[in-house]
């Protein structure tokens, strides 16, 4: 899906609503040229217009007879000293007078969102120092907590409201994460590797929560929302050297600007190796993003290019008789290796003053191996049997996923019946190609606990996968006085597909698919700019991954990652939220 789907219509700075202490959502950053003519003073105006949301909303359409008369209680933000201008002035100003651009911030309020949206700046995560974007969330995002079961820090599980965004195959996950409109769930087993969002490159994260169908698969009970900086917001640069406890040490740059009236640019990369706080736990990351950007009057272009290199190690759960030594790990080694690369390209273009089409495209290359050691729970010291003899395995592991898509939506301002009215419709494809084999090695314990191969790693498993998932989405915003109505829906047609590619476990497989149409409604009554009360319901589905499809058959053992008991035929998991709340502030001191 492209960027976030706006909920609201888009209150712009000329002209429509007052924008003075009312929440706002940051929105995709957008800059616009209009040059409109004042037939009453003659006068000839550039304006640039430069926009801050993920949210694809439409400017309002300007009064062109006074372009710049506010109505009761509007406010004009404008850049520089021509704030000081008033609109009386202008009649003084003589006429083919050529002004200077007038920058005009225009944010979207929260006030037509029925849902308790949380924002946070990139600014805020870099200013308490958070080492990770879990701890960030954990400490500062109302309703999310973690678990790190995984023994690492950058691979710990992210729990919001019940549901669950984890790196762990096999987790069943609850949440939908984008960054710049694209879904960033890895399609084989739906995983989130937090250790692969550039963290530095971060200029808006959101959290939406309940089923919004208009976030795709796998939005059961919320979806978070990452935008990336650009350089026309961001300009400068600056690099950061850190040390810290365990043996931390970080480096990085960051360098964002312009060039010439179209273009910007942004780049940042980073360094980190950490020994972690336990045995066995280091952690050594290796982090590069850039966008370019190209703008002008009605149409914005972004090309947006990043990649990763990360080692991570996790000590496991130890028993409690082990606590005389807490930082001592269980067995080891844990290891997970995780590589990506990926390019995304959005697009906007204002068709009119009113309607905007909207797209992307992007590819998407991962890798992950994973080497874990197991102890042999049939070990008998006594046993005849050479898989009695065996103390434990070393399981290793590969996932290769190439995943690529398209989305295109089209937003439209307009008014019914009088009232306000924005309606987006959209339609979205992603595919993915996966390859996933599993070997293991016989191995024996040292007095450390570690696993040392006693033989060569033994093939278990060799299949493929590919992934088929087809959306076509509305929302309607039906704004009249002190309430505001939205009406959504997508309906989701996905196909998984498995292949065994060993030619000895026929079982493995099989062709799945899942298709329905979720509804969602909302309202919100807004009697003061500042309380809003808001209701919604809405509905979303999740479709089994392949990993689940391939324990689903009580006749073929599970094969795939992790211990899986047999499943019978699986279903897609639907979800049902049901939302009533308030959110507000007293005085100006609160938020």
């Amino acid at each position: 899906m492209h960027g976030i789907i706006a909920r609201r219509s888009m209150q712009h700075a000329i002209g429509n609503a007052s924008l003075h202490d009312r929440e706002k959502l940051p929105v995709h950053a957008l800059v616009l040229m209009r040059r409109f003519h004042c037939p009453k003073h003659g006068l000839r105006v550039d304006q640039e217009r430069n926009v801050e949301t993920t949210m694809q909303s439409m400017p309002r359409e300007y009064a062109i007879a006074h372009p710049f008369k506010p109505r009761a209680g509007s406010r004009l933000l404008f850049g520089g000293a021509f704030a000081s201008i008033s609109v009386a002035a202008w009649a003084q100003t003589p006429p083919n007078v050529e002004l200077p651009s007038i920058v005009v911030v225009g944010t979207t309020p929260l006030e037509k969102v029925p849902a308790n949206v949380q924002t946070i700046k990139g600014a805020d995560v870099a200013a308490q120092h958070a080492p990770t974007i879990s701890s960030y969330l954990e400490k500062n995002v109302v309703s999310v907590d973690t678990n790190d079961a995984q023994g690492n820090p950058w691979q710990t599980d992210i729990h919001y409201r019940g549901f669950t965004a984890s790196p762990l195959l096999g987790t069943p996950q609850g949440l939908s994460v984008f960054m710049d409109g694209v879904r960033i769930n890895e399609p084989f087993g739906d995983v989130v590797n937090w250790d692969l969002i550039p963290q530095a490159a971060i200029q808006t994260m959101q959290i939406i929560p309940g089923s919004n169908p208009t976030f795709g698969l796998n939005t059961l009970g919320g979806a978070v929302a990452v935008t990336t900086k650009n350089g026309r917001s961001n300009p400068g640069g600056n690099a950061d050297v850190s040390f810290g406890s365990w043996g931390r040490k970080a480096a990085q740059i960051e360098q964002g600007g312009a060039i010439g009236d179209h273009l910007d640019y942004y780049f940042t990369a980073n360094m980190t190796n950490d020994n972690g706080w336990a045995d066995h736990n280091s952690s050594r990351l290796r982090q590069a993003f850039g966008k370019i950007r190209y703008t002008e009057a009605d149409t914005t272009i972004s090309v947006s290019m990043g990649g990763a290199d990360n080692t991570l190690n996790g000590s496991q759960t130890i028993p409690r008789s082990f606590m005389d030594n807490f930082r001592q790990a269980y067995t080891f080694p844990d290891t997970n290796e995780n590589q990506v690369g990926y390019l995304t390209i959005n697009a906007e273009h204002y068709i009119t003053p009113n309607i905007q089409l909207s797209g992307n495209v992007y590819y998407r290359h991962y890798r992950n191996k994973n080497t874990s050691s197991n102890v042999n729970d049939n070990f008998d010291p006594n046993g005849e049997g050479p898989d009695e003899l065996t103390q434990a395995f070393n399981d290793q592991s590969v996932i290769v996923t190439d995943s690529y898509g398209a989305s295109l939506q089209l937003t439209m301002l307009n008014r019914l019946f009088g009232p306000d009215n924005q309606l987006i419709v959209g339609a979205a494809g992603d595919f993915a190609n996966s390859h996933f084999t599993q070997a293991q090695q016989a191995a024996e314990f040292t007095d450390t606990r570690a696993t040392i191969g006693t033989g060569p790693f033994v093939p278990t498993t060799d299949a493929r996968t590919r992934n088929e998932n087809w959306g076509v989405y509305f929302e309607n915003t039906f704004s009249f006085k002190q309430w505001s109505m939205t009406l959504a829906g997508r309906y989701n047609w996905a196909k998984a597909t498995i292949g065994d590619e060993s030619g000895v476990q026929p079982l493995l497989d099989g062709n799945h698919t899942f298709s329905r149409f979720d509804p969602a409604v909302g309202f919100n009554w807004n009697p003061t700019p500042y309380f809003t009360a808001y209701a919604t319901y809405n509905e979303g589905m999740r479709s089994p991954t392949a990993i689940e499809l391939a324990c689903a058959d009580p006749n073929a053992p599970c094969s795939l990652p992790n211990d899986f008991i047999a499943d019978p035929d699986l279903k897609p998991v639907i979800s049902k939220t049901f939302e009533i709340g308030a959110r507000g502030r007293i005085g100006s001191h609160t938020t």
